[in-house]
Parts: C-alpha cells; structure tokens; sequence
C-alpha cells in the first residue's frame, strides 16, 4: 500500500510539533484539547494557561511566529498597552489536531478587521486570590457598576460554604 504525500504545509506544521520542544508541543496540545475555538490567542493568556509546563514567552512568540509563516493567521506584537496576541486564519482546535497527526482538514476563519478591534474591549485582570493561585479575569475595559455588581454575585454563587 502506497503512502500519500503530505502537503509541505502539513509537514512543516507536524515538524514544529516534534521539534519544537516542549513549548510547542504543550500549545499545540493545548490548542487540540480545547472545546470552543479562540479567535485570538493572547500570549500572557496561553503563558498563563501552560504555567505547569515552564513554557517561556519567547517560545510562545516563535511558535506564533511559525503558524503565521504556514498561513494560520497573524502574530501582532502588542504595541501601546495593547497585548501581543495571535489572530487566528485556520481553526486553532484544527490546528492543533494536525500538528498530532490527525487527518481532518484544518478549516478555516475569516479574518476581518472588527476582531482585532473587539481586541481592544477586553482586559486581563489577574487577582492573586490565595498563595500560588491567581484568578484571571478578561473583562470589557469599559466595565460598569452594574456589570462588576452582577460579577460578585455570580462569584459568590461559586463559593464552598466553609
């Protein structure tokens, strides 16, 4: 039985799974075991996700780096208070599948000029809740009283009654 080539693209994605260390490795995990896709991926939020794995913020940018150059989307380096992140062009769950060895074909997003500006909104809010443990909150940067109100009740709904 004759094997089929695979597209270089896809070659080149399953080489910076096994090459590319144990950054690469855990993000593309990550991205593969995830349920919902992300449009965009901020890289203090995928650090922040990998912390167990020790992955460094020069690994998450050179492997952002690497799926803009096989055309998954588009790494944007954070500039004037906004977070370097990447915007994603194929699905990231897709992505992530591939680069394990999966068949399925990658799909692919749209990009348009609204997702990056929805970017804009949003804000990390990290809270160091005990020792060790930080919870991290992406909120609207215009976020109201009202909104903040309805946040502690339903937080308060989480607690363990001690």
């Amino acid at each position: 039985m004759a094997k089929t080539a695979l597209p270089p693209e896809l070659t080149r994605l399953r080489e910076a799974y096994s090459s590319g260390g144990v950054a690469a490795k855990a993000m593309l995990d990550d991205f593969a075991s995830r349920t919902n896709n992300q449009r965009i991926t901020k890289v203090d939020q995928i650090l922040n996700r990998l912390r167990s794995a020790n992955v460094q913020r020069w690994e998450v940018i050179a492997l952002f780096r690497k799926l803009e150059e096989l055309e998954h989307g588009k790494f944007i380096e954070g500039r004037k208070g906004h977070p370097s992140r990447f915007v994603w062009s194929s699905s990231p769950i897709d992505v992530g599948k591939a680069a394990q060895g999966d068949v399925t074909p990658i799909n692919l997003v749209s990009i348009d000029a609204s997702a990056d500006d929805s970017l804009e909104e949003l804000r990390d809010y990290v809270f160091p809740l005990r020792s060790g443990t930080d919870a991290t909150f992406e909120l609207p940067a215009d976020l109201t009283q009202k909104e903040a109100e309805r946040l502690s009740a339903f937080i308060k709904t989480l607690a363990v009654p001690e």
